[in-house]
């Protein structure tokens, strides 16, 4: 125990230590608060989905601070339950009068039931603040009974009185400290300094507060608090926003029960909070309506719960504590179930949250479709089934940014390959909820082949004119170890040599190869090679490869257009011995047929509006030397061949 005179002299000197470096970190920092507000962390099966952080004040029985132990079968029912609903903190709260009944003597069982609920916290990743509960009035029954008179003020008045509850805050933390559950301190409950209260100077009250917080950063640099009821805060008669304050807590801590005969309106919280959050963070550690100046029902509570939170969050606050969740509903002394807000049965005599509509609990989603299967299309429908109403729905493809929906919809333009998918949903009140990821495949390709197997044996077949051939080579490199190689000898006129591979019939169609040229024979204007073909009965309908135009060589696409030819170059000029990714797409219609090319994932050519639909469907397509003309000794080599129903790309 700490006695004496000197021992009071020390424990003030070290505090005025503290509060000198306190003031020096200040005047070193341009920021009003050095204040490090730590997050409790979230548990994996839990995730952080919401930025506001709610607790609820865990009390064993109804009956008050009534001493009571909780089995392990209460403490897993109701923090598994909290967990469930998201919350991240429980307050517990450490009472004088039980923790040292008898003047220097402690009750080391009682604070070993709280370390023990602080190690159920911890199974279920909640985060503790311990209260050291004060009431200040006559005769409160927070005071121990050798306690005279028994209220806060003897504190004050009686250096014995003084040490004896410093010494029992050393105890308790000293005790408690190893808890790593403990988030945080609340040093006191509510202090007043009226008559009634604690008839002493605001100065007192920061000479004790500042002792107290020595005594716990003695042990560990947790955070500590005072819990002000916030109309005493704010009053001339109390405390009138005194910004000594804020250099004893490490955040506000405010309590509030709206009830207009004591000022407690909103308009009090909305002039205060902006003020004290200039100069360090706040929580609400209680709220709701004053039950004992208004005849309430749980309806009305409901409601005020409903529009202070939506308060709260406008004011920036992200921490937000309910008053109170009753442990054992089975006490051995129970009390009959009210009308209050802060019962855990409703005025039926049913179990349920004291928190009404604190509702964190995030919306549940299930993506129904897609599901986790391939797809032979460039599209997928994504259909969501969500259990709560929702301000705002969205998704996630393949990590990619959020992209926001109104309802169920179609996502397009998918490439072949395999995809991620989450969804995404806050509800009413600005919980997230997050989906399981599902995976799924795209494959809308007919057909690829890399040449592996040495050979052209997974072709319909090769064609080549007089004097051309195909064959399969291992030289020159683009990918693994085999590639084709296309050969003309320029003999003039019309020539080709080309592998072929018959599709199903299409109306929309996408070919893609690499392709390198090792010797060019276009020598003139209008001189052509191509590439690529599709096929239409015994009517090529597209090409895409090299022309001369202009003087130079150019990509080139070719479509059918009616019956005759329409062309289009582009302004990159190829080069010989460079591997090229080329892609052809082409669309059947009257009207709005197109033709596109693309060139190492760039379109460098395209032409739109033309009718494309004169010689039906394709059903073949071709890769190689499909054609050239008037060319001179020409070879090209291909490699990674693939047909599909939808982009490619590189």
């Amino acid at each position: 125990m700490v006695t004496g005179e000197k021992a009071r002299m020390k424990m003030r000197a070290e505090a005025l230590t503290l509060l000198l470096l306190f003031v020096l970190a200040l005047t070193l920092n341009s920021e009003m608060s050095t204040v490090n507000w730590t997050v409790p962390a979230a548990s994996a099966e839990s995730p952080e989905v919401n930025t506001v952080r709610y607790g609820v004040t865990y009390l064993s029985t109804h009956y008050h601070y009534e001493p009571h132990y909780l089995s392990d079968e209460t403490l897993d029912r109701d923090f598994s339950l909290f967990r469930k609903q998201g919350l991240k903190y429980i307050t517990l709260a450490a009472v004088w009068k039980y923790l040292e009944p008898q003047l220097g003597v402690y009750n080391d069982a009682a604070i070993d039931e709280l370390i023990r609920v602080c190690n159920f916290a911890s199974k279920y990743d909640l985060s503790v603040i311990v209260e050291f509960y004060t009431m200040m009035q006559q005769d409160s029954f927070t005071m121990p009974e050798w306690l005279s008179p028994r209220k806060f003020e003897a504190v004050f008045t009686s250096e014995t009185f003084r040490q004896a509850w410093l010494s029992f805050l050393d105890h308790c933390a000293s005790r408690l400290n190893s808890s790593e559950s403990i988030w945080s301190w609340h040093m006191m409950n509510e202090p007043a300094r009226r008559e009634w209260a604690c008839n002493v100077s605001t100065e007192d009250f920061l000479e004790l507060w500042t002792e107290m917080r020595a005594v716990f950063k003695s042990y560990s640099d947790r955070q500590v608090a005072i819990r002000f009821a916030a109309q005493v805060f704010d009053s001339p008669l109390h405390f009138n926003r005194d910004s000594r304050i804020y250099e004893v807590c490490d955040y506000m801590a405010l309590n509030w029960y709206e009830n207009e005969t004591r000022n407690c309106t909103r308009q009090l919280l909305e002039s205060l909070i902006p003020e004290i959050r200039q100069h360090t963070q706040v929580m609400i550690s209680e709220f709701g309506l004053d039950t004992a100046a208004w005849n309430c029902t749980d309806q009305d509570q409901a409601d005020k719960y409903s529009e202070y939170l939506a308060l709260f969050k406008e004011l920036g606050i992200n921490d937000i504590i309910a008053w109170m969740w009753r442990a054992d509903y089975n006490s051995p002394n129970p009390q009959p179930p009210g009308a209050g807000f802060n019962l855990a049965k409703n005025v039926e005599g049913e179990p349920r949250p004291a928190f009404y509509l604190m509702d964190v609990v995030p919306p549940v989603i299930c993506i129904q479709t897609p599901e986790n299967k391939k797809y032979i299309t460039s599209y997928v429908a994504l259909t969501l089934s969500i259990d709560k109403r929702t301000s705002w729905i969205g998704y996630s493809l393949d990590d990619h940014t959020n992209v926001t929906i109104n309802d169920n919809t179609t996502i397009v333009g998918l490439p072949d390959g395999l995809h991620v998918i989450v969804a995404f949903a806050n509800d009413t009140v600005g919980n997230m909820g997050v989906s399981n990821s599902v995976f799924f495949t795209i494959d809308t390709s007919f057909f690829s082949d890399d040449f592996e197997s040495g050979g052209f044996n997974a072709w319909n077949g090769i064609r080549n004119s007089r004097g051309e051939t195909g064959v399969v080579v291992n030289w020159p490199s683009y990918q693994d170890d085999y590639r084709a190689r296309f050969m003309s000898n320029g003999g003039g006129g019309t020539e080709y040599s080309y592998i072929y591979k018959t599709v199903a019939s299409s109306t929309d169609l996408y070919a893609r190869g690499y392709f390198c040229i090792s010797k060019s024979g276009i020598a003139y204007n209008n001189d052509n090679f191509y590439l690529l073909a599709f096929r239409a009965g015994s009517n090529n309908v597209a090409y895409a490869g090299w022309g001369k135009v202009g003087g130079n060589v150019r990509w080139c696409l070719m479509i059918k257009s009616g019956t005759k030819n329409a062309i289009a170059y582009s302004t990159q000029i190829p080069a010989v011995n460079q591997w090229y990714c080329v892609e052809l797409h082409w669309k059947k219609d009257v009207a709005n047929g197109m033709g596109e090319l693309w060139i190492n994932g760039t379109r460098v050519c395209s032409m739109n509006g033309k009718n494309t639909a004169s010689f039906g469907n394709v059903s073949q397509v071709h890769f190689g030397l499909p054609q050239l003309y008037h060319c001179k000794t020409t070879t090209a080599y291909c490699d990674a061949c693939k047909i599909s129903r939808s982009r490619i790309g590189t």
